[in-house]
């Protein structure tokens, strides 16, 4: 696996983890957003990092918190 491969797939769990503790924070009355927003953020500079094709890391970038909230909603 290449490194910029790695930083694609460490970006995608990386913002997927903090999308999901985010949604969950949210409804239990967490008050360290800013903490989740911040793995959010290192997710998808480690995908911005990555080798991929720009079309490709917006679509990554935008799809993975709505799915995350289509997931957690069914």
């Amino acid at each position: 696996m290449s490194k910029s491969n790695l930083y694609y797939y460490l970006g995608i769990l990386i913002e997927t983890l903090g999308c999901i503790i985010l949604y969950i924070a949210y409804f239990m009355s967490f008050s360290y957003y800013w903490l989740f927003l911040l793995m959010i953020f290192a997710g998808i500079f480690f995908i911005t990092k990555s080798d991929k094709k720009t079309s490709t890391k917006a679509i990554t970038i935008l799809a993975i918190p709505i799915i995350v909230v289509l997931l957690l909603i069914f």
